[in-house]
């Protein structure tokens, strides 16, 4: 009735997203997340410098003023840097700026796009939203995929879009990737894109539930996962041809977006395989009914 005997080989599945899921919750009580000043409040500052210079020296003039920051380099745009801080008033700013001009070179003439202050309440409330807008997410989805398949088939695609975003942020946390305002739209991007690959797969079992009749339900799900596969493969390639454009020569601002989506449909595409429908077989055993 099918080819790849995917769900006899769910155990070792299972074992891998729990190795992943355990790691990257290591990383999250040990090493935490790197909040950007979206959500922890903040200044930041892009400049624009007349020469070439080292991000080495930049990194010296904050340790030299104390204050406390990191740096990004704008790869597509010339001799540009973006700064973020904890806050800075206005005689901070320009004491910096005049120290960036002395040890690193002058500004352009139009060298400061941009100085940007977020206020600790401001970045509060935008944590508190972004977490409200991945649970209201998630609850909707539970309640249309309740309604338009089963429970079962829903119970099964929320486990799997838990998985996909705890391991997408364990990477986040393990390669200490800055999570901001573009991370949480990549993160819901993602998870419509998991959901998407799962319902595909869960339509085909309720399909054919009603065409074998009386058959193994494990068996009859894993035709289903066959039969969508090349689907599965297809979409899942087509998608991830421009978002690794994205990746590489969307510019250092645009990377950690599209790093999140990159780790999003892979785990996406895994998880809808390997996670939510054997997670469908455990749930109904026996025949089909």
């Amino acid at each position: 009735m099918s080819d790849i005997q995917f769900i006899k080989r769910k155990n070792i599945s299972f074992a891998i997203s729990a190795l992943l899921i355990i790691v990257s919750l290591y990383s999250f009580i040990t090493k935490g997340l790197n909040y950007g000043i979206d959500f922890t409040g903040g200044t930041l500052l892009h400049y624009q410098f007349e020469n070439e210079f080292e991000n080495e020296k930049i990194n010296e003039v904050l340790e030299k003023s104390g204050i406390d920051g990191s740096i990004q380099r704008v790869t597509d745009g010339k001799n540009e840097i973006i700064i973020t801080t904890t806050f800075l008033d206005t005689e901070r700013k320009k004491e910096f700026r005049d120290i960036l001009r002395r040890e690193v070179g002058n500004l352009t003439e139009d060298g400061i796009k941009r100085e940007t202050d977020i206020g600790p309440t401001v970045g509060r409330e935008l944590k508190e939203n972004a977490t409200k807008a991945v649970l209201w997410s998630i609850i909707a989805i539970l309640i249309y995929i309740s309604a338009r398949f089963d429970f079962k088939f829903a119970a099964a695609a929320i486990i799997a879009l838990i998985h996909d975003s705890i391991i997408t942020i364990g990477i986040f946390s393990i390669l200490a990737k800055e999570i901001n305002n573009t991370m949480i739209a990549a993160l819901l991007t993602l998870l419509g894109y998991s959901l998407n690959d799962t319902i595909v797969v869960c339509d085909r079992i309720r399909e054919n539930t009603k065409k074998f009749k009386n058959s193994d339900f494990d068996e009859m799900v894993n035709t289903s996962i066959n039969q969508s596969l090349s689907r599965t493969i297809h979409t899942s390639l087509t998608t991830l041809i421009p978002v690794l454009t994205l990746f590489f020569f969307g510019g250092e601002i645009l990377r950690n977006f599209a790093l999140a989506l990159l780790i999003g449909v892979l785990v996406g595409t895994y998880s809808s395989i390997f996670i939510a429908s054997p997670i469908i077989t455990i749930w109904n055993k026996g025949k089909v009914r």
